[in-house]
């Protein structure tokens, strides 16, 4: 292997996994927003509940 390949292999890496970051960044930031339109219904420890329960549900 060439030292040219190694060197563009590692940085597609690095920008992938700084979009896989934003992205699960997003998704946290979508997950809070549902949430707190749901709190203004639901009394918060209802709410907790789902939040842990979903948690370890929907962890990809």
């Amino acid at each position: 292997m060439s030292q040219i390949g190694d060197t563009t292999t590692s940085s597609t890496q690095r920008i992938m996994e700084k979009d896989d970051a934003c992205s699960k960044s997003l998704k946290v930031r979508l997950v809070i927003l549902k949430l707190m339109k749901r709190e203004a219904e639901v009394p918060t420890a209802d709410v907790r509940r789902e939040v842990l329960g979903s948690a370890s549900h929907h962890d990809d």
